[in-house]
C-alpha cells in the first residue's frame, strides 16, 4: 500500500505544481494582448 500511496501523491504533487506554473504563463501571456487590445 505505502508503496503505490506514496508515488501516486508525489504525482499529485507534481501535476498541481505544474498546472499552477502553466495557468502562471498562460495568465502573463494573455493578460497583455486584452488589456492592449481594451
Amino acid at each position: 500500500m505505502p508503496s503505490f500511496f506514496m508515488p501516486k501523491r508525489a504525482a499529485t504533487r507534481l501535476l498541481t505544481s505544474i498546472s499552477k506554473k502553466a495557468l502562471g504563463l498562460v495568465s502573463a501571456g494573455a493578460l497583455p494582448p486584452l488589456t492592449s487590445a481594451a
